[in-house]
């Protein structure tokens, strides 16, 4: 679990929030690597282990469906996302949202987007599939919406284009639009 803080303000106030987040079958959207990546090099696990073997012969206990791996008090006060000083990682120092937004921009111009990509970009994306897989409550909970209702997703996540198919659901042909 990451426990995230300085995330989207509302109405002033930073909510907290906290993430359980599992293994991916594709290891470049695995959460879960690069975490335990991040903390074997920052020897950052308070029982010392030295491997990721350790942790993959741990057995989850019967009465749980999770296992809690603590940290070491001082790396677990740490950013995860953190800045450079010089050629090495500050210990500190979380990245700025300035410096990342520079690298994201510049990553979608080398994947080849015409538009400026932006992390709006990614959060309206993520938006969309939590607005399919989620109740609205649990969208609003996840995108740190408060007012309760679907107002803020409709203003500021749906694009102006009616994507369903109209004509056949007044027609009575019910199809599907393909995504």
């Amino acid at each position: 679990m990451w426990n995230l803080e300085h995330v989207k303000r509302s109405a002033g106030a930073s909510e907290k929030k906290v993430f359980g987040f599992h293994e991916e079958d594709t290891l470049l959207h695995d959460p879960v690597l690069h975490t335990l990546a991040l903390a074997f090099a920052d020897d950052a696990f308070l029982n010392g282990f030295s491997g990721p073997e350790q942790i993959y012969d741990l057995a989850v206990p019967l009465q749980s469906d999770r296992l809690r791996l603590l940290w070491k008090k001082d790396w677990a006060e740490r950013p995860i996302f953190r800045t450079t000083e010089g050629l090495h990682m500050a210990i500190d120092k979380a990245l700025t949202y300035c410096k990342t937004r520079g690298h994201l921009i510049r990553l979608g111009r080398a994947l080849g987007y015409a538009k400026k990509l932006e992390f709006y970009d990614l959060r309206r994306g993520s938006g969309k599939k939590l607005n399919e897989a989620l109740t609205p409550e649990e969208r609003n909970k996840s995108m740190g919406h408060r007012l309760g209702d679907s107002s803020t997703y409709v203003r500021y996540y749906m694009g102006d284009f009616i994507g369903s198919d109209n004509q056949s659901i007044v027609n009575w042909k019910f199809k599907m639009t393909p995504n």
